[in-house]
């Protein structure tokens, strides 16, 4: 019905979403707030005491949104028209796509940790911002889904090939039975990865049991990660 309901693990509170937001379409979640596209294209912002306000004020001027993603406290969308605006915390340059990005028509929008980034509509990949995190190597090419986490990235390609870069808050090198990838997704310091065949790999940071899903969890459409959940 296209309500927003959350939770969380104790102790941290739910970041309950506004009484009134409704016909949502997708949801992203950041260190302290929430986002949620509704499918008028417009976006919602809520967050808690410790939310850097810059991130709750949705510029007016976005356009038609058709993708959010959510950071450590920037936030980002990409317009119908393939550009992409940020907005949040300017630390680490995470709101400052670069000129290659915005003059590329982009289909997807990502964000993770101080970093950001996209997937440009001939399948290759820009990132900006991060604390060293470096950029994608040149294999992250024919690129259909991209994930960031605090100090790495991670995509799929067309050939179900996986490619990750960045530096170890968490290990980087993924399983063998890494293959026939379809989605990523990335935490903090942990990756997951959804398989063609509907199971889900997860590995990296073992702080909250991030790399350990649940036994015989299978059939899964979509994967989504965000600091140690």
């Amino acid at each position: 019905n296209g309500t927003v309901a959350l939770w969380s693990a104790a102790p941290q509170p739910a970041l309950a979403p506004p009484a009134n937001l409704d016909r949502g379409v997708a949801i992203a979640a950041g260190e302290t707030f929430g986002l949620a596209l509704r499918d008028d294209g417009t976006v919602r912002a809520w967050g808690t005491a410790a939310t850097n306000p810059s991130v709750l004020k949705v510029p007016a001027t976005l356009g038609r949104v058709v993708s959010i993603a959510a950071g450590q406290a920037h936030a980002g969308a990409l317009i119908e028209d393939g550009t992409v605006r940020a907005w949040g915390s300017m630390f680490a340059g995470s709101t400052n796509p670069p000129s290659s990005v915005t003059a590329t028509p982009a289909v997807e929008v990502a964000s993770g940790g101080y970093q950001a980034g996209v997937i440009r509509q001939n399948g290759t990949v820009a990132t900006w911002g991060g604390l060293g995190t470096g950029f994608p190597p040149s294999s992250a090419i024919n690129v259909v889904s991209l994930a960031l986490g605090r100090g790495h990235g991670i995509v799929a390609r067309t050939d179900g090939r996986l490619v990750s870069w960045g530096h170890p808050f968490g290990p980087l090198t993924p399983p063998n039975s890494a293959t026939n990838i379809v989605r990523v997704a990335a935490g903090a310091s942990h990756s997951l990865v959804l398989r063609a065949n509907g199971t889900v790999l997860a590995w990296g940071s073992n702080l909250r049991g991030q790399p350990r899903p649940p036994v015989g969890l299978s059939n899964l459409e979509a994967v989504f990660a965000n600091s140690h959940q």
